[in-house]
């Protein structure tokens, strides 16, 4: 006996503001902080559109878990929070900053 598919109809929009905040971090990072599986997380990246509800769920608290993290790191600084910025870059600029 198969169980019936969980369906749920997403904005296309919303899944696309998804994506694009979801390619500022690494599947390694998202993986472990959301406790999905990498494999889902890189068909999501990749243009995929079949997700489950409550993966996404994980997925979108994970993201916003981890741009938060992003966000003090760089206002203890006293630098702006840009959404767009590849997290290596700012790793960078934190270890600039501690060293010097």
């Amino acid at each position: 006996m198969r169980l019936a598919a969980i369906t749920r109809v997403v904005n296309a929009k919303y899944l696309d503001q998804i994506r694009t905040e979801a390619k500022q971090f690494s599947d390694k990072l998202l993986s472990r902080q959301s406790g999905i599986a990498r494999c889902a997380i890189m068909n999501f990246k990749n243009g995929k559109n079949t997700i489950k509800p409550r993966t996404l769920r994980k997925l979108t608290k994970a993201i916003h878990e981890l741009q938060n993290k992003l966000r003090l790191r760089i206002d203890i600084h006293g630098r702006s929070f840009t959404p767009n910025v590849n997290p290596v870059i700012c790793k960078t600029l934190y270890r600039e900053e501690v060293h010097s």
